[in-house]
């Protein structure tokens, strides 16, 4: 392997560079956040859920901005080198302080830093088309009819909710919480398990929060927080905010029911039998009970 040709490379010094910045500016925009509800306490769940979703689609336009951005300005330069030795004549010439040297040399080591993170993210994006996989055969196999009355309650339901879009119901014998797939033919799935530990009344409060899912689009978003996610998979502070907006997105949902008069208490005591239920969640999926603390 040429080292030289490595360091110097315009790409992986570009994309370690928008790593390194991505860190900073994440903390800008989490503390962003964090100040909105400080100011704003009593904000609804749907209004910082889609705070948190704007702000974490800026985190990662930044850093795609700021990565594009040192392409073509490593590129005004003849060589990467003579950038490299640019910026440390500029330092030299305004200091002479050991930090400043560190700087340097940590510039110099951004192309190893990006070829560690290109090998983590081949491996995140292998899982991630795995996940995206196996819920397209969990979507398709061990189906079973529900019962009528349930296809009668969300035909009903759906039409009181203004959903235009044609969406499916199905037991399903391959997951242990009900969840929602797709975004132009959604799919909702209701475990197995669930008709025997779950009134009739706590399974229509289960399939009205399954719509609600579907009428906000959340599954669409979802799918753009988790490539978001993979690709900042380094960013503790990409974490913290996308975990905050799946809190908030089922809380929304959970809003949704209780405007609908459903008992709080009987809704509840649901949401704790299916979480006794789950031994396995699908992450490209709407769970019931995903991104709650439990």
């Amino acid at each position: 392997m040429d080292f030289a040709a490595l360091q110097h490379s315009v790409f992986l010094q570009a994309l370690g560079s928008a790593i390194l910045n991505s860190v900073w500016q994440s903390f800008i925009i989490w503390f962003l956040y964090e100040s909105i509800l400080f100011f704003f306490k009593n904000a609804s769940s749907r209004l910082k859920h889609n705070i948190g979703f704007i702000l974490l689609s800026t985190s990662f336009i930044w850093f795609i901005g700021g990565f594009i951005s040192k392409i073509l300005s490593y590129g005004s330069f003849d060589s990467l080198s003579s950038a490299h030795e640019a910026s440390y004549e500029t330092m030299i010439n305004h200091s002479n302080s050991a930090l400043n040297e560190l700087f340097y040399y940590v510039s110099s080591s951004l192309s190893y830093l990006s070829v560690a993170y290109i090998f983590l993210l081949f491996f995140l994006l292998l899982k991630f088309f795995t996940a995206y996989r196996n819920i397209y055969i969990i979507s398709h196999k061990g189906l079973v009819r529900p019962p009528q009355d349930i296809l009668s309650f969300s035909s009903i339901l759906k039409a009181q909710m203004g959903i235009s879009k044609q969406v499916k119901i199905w037991i399903s014998k391959n997951i242990d919480i009900p969840a929602t797939i797709g975004f132009i033919k959604p799919v909702i799935l209701i475990p197995l398990a669930s008709l025997n530990h779950l009134s009739s009344y706590q399974l229509e409060a289960i399939i009205l929060h399954e719509l609600s899912h579907i009428k906000r689009n959340d599954y669409l978003t979802n799918l753009i927080i988790s490539i978001i996610e993979t690709i900042l998979f380094f960013n503790p502070f990409v974490v913290l905010l996308a975990d905050v907006i799946k809190r908030e997105r089922e809380n929304c949902c959970d809003d949704y029911v209780l405007e609908y008069q459903y008992d709080p208490h009987s809704y509840a005591t649901a949401l704790f039998r299916l979480e006794q239920t789950r031994h396995k969640s699908t992450k490209l999926a709407i769970g019931e009970v995903s991104g709650k603390k439990q």
